[in-house]
């Protein structure tokens, strides 16, 4: 569906397709991957990735083929569960890859035990799978809420202020949260402003007299951020925990990679 809209309205251009190749054998991922040039409409597919590292090491070898061919324009591997963690960093420290999806929310933070950190230090952008727990992140706030100075990020939903916590970290890439609610994507929407390194330790006042929160205020007016990885233009740089914000970061070091 996805590639016939695509053709019919004339959308490939400013489409970043991705798409996983999920079966064993050199052949047989070889069939998988035409066939999603072909359901897609399109002769190049921008990220091609392993997921859940099922043949990795075959597949990568084709992948790196593709990419010198054009045929794809970035590889990567993927998982969702936080045991194969291990596993994923290995072959991010063993392979040139570009992306790396992985599991990571509130409620489950494993991805920042060595993850994170191998995918920056590596230079490998990070997709963020379930960044809403499966949406179990929903049933832990049910009732209850958003803090008053969350407004203050633009905050005014519970998806908001979890997509934000998730974004600010400075080896995340973006974040894919699914839905199966037509209005959920406009209320998922991660919105402006956000801080930056020169924030530090703002958890006294939850961030309120953060310079550079003021700063950015005038700057986001200035200047649109964008990013086209699935079509989410606006990567922001926020940082909430339960209780205040944690961290902050400059949010130029993210734009690691231009589309």
């Amino acid at each position: 569906m996805i590639g016939e809209l695509a053709e019919k309205l004339g959308l490939h251009r400013s489409l970043f397709l991705a798409t996983k190749v999920w079966t064993s054998g050199k052949d047989a991922g070889l069939k998988s991957m035409e066939r999603s040039l072909a359901v897609m409409k399109s002769k190049r597919i921008d990220l091609m990735q392993v997921h859940n590292l099922v043949d990795v090491q075959t597949h990568l070898a084709t992948l790196r083929e593709w990419k010198a061919q054009e045929r794809t324009r970035y590889i990567g591997i993927t998982h969702y569960t936080a045991g194969s963690h291990g596993e994923v960093s290995r072959v991010i420290e063993r392979e040139k890859v570009d992306f790396v999806q992985i599991n990571y929310s509130l409620m489950e933070r494993e991805a920042e035990e060595r993850v994170l950190r191998v995918a920056q230090d590596r230079g490998v952008a990070v997709i963020v799978n379930r960044p809403l727990g499966g949406g179990g992140l929903f049933g832990r706030v049910r009732g209850k809420p958003l803090p008053d100075w969350a407004k203050e990020f633009d905050c005014d939903s519970w998806a908001q202020f979890f997509l934000k916590w998730i974004v600010a970290h400075p080896a995340v890439t973006c974040a894919i949260p699914a839905t199966s609610k037509v209005r959920s994507p406009d209320r998922q929407h991660a919105g402006r402003p956000w801080p930056d390194a020169r924030c530090g330790d703002a958890g006294a006042d939850n961030g309120r007299s953060c310079p550079a929160i003021i700063a950015l205020r005038g700057r986001a007016a200035r200047e649109d951020w964008r990013h086209d990885i699935f079509i989410h233009r606006l990567i922001l740089r926020l940082q909430i925990s339960s209780v205040a914000i944690e961290s902050c970061h400059n949010c130029e070091d993210r734009r690691r990679r231009k589309h």
